[in-house]
């Protein structure tokens, strides 16, 4: 999995696994899923994502368990940025 997000469009994207879309699907305004060959989702984008999500959400990354435990959390204090977050 790979999440990025790019600053000066405002999007981002989350990619559940490395293959090529073959389509996508417009989940609502702004935000689509890529889709396989085969209709799976690979991955999906957020456009806006500082409106949608908040300058809050974007600067910090938390993994956690089905049962609520924390795995990773990395936190950006100088806010979003245009590097990845794997």
């Amino acid at each position: 999995m790979r999440i990025t997000y790019d600053g000066e469009a405002d999007a981002l994207y989350v990619e559940l696994r490395a293959a090529e879309p073959h389509d996508n699907i417009d989940l609502e305004d702004g935000v689509t899923a890529d889709l396989d060959s085969q209709g799976h989702v690979i991955g999906f984008e957020i456009l806006g994502a500082r409106q949608r999500l908040g300058k809050d959400a974007l600067s910090q990354l938390t993994v956690q368990r089905l049962n609520g435990e924390p795995v990773l959390q990395v936190k950006n204090d100088r806010g979003p940025s245009h590097e990845s977050a794997r």
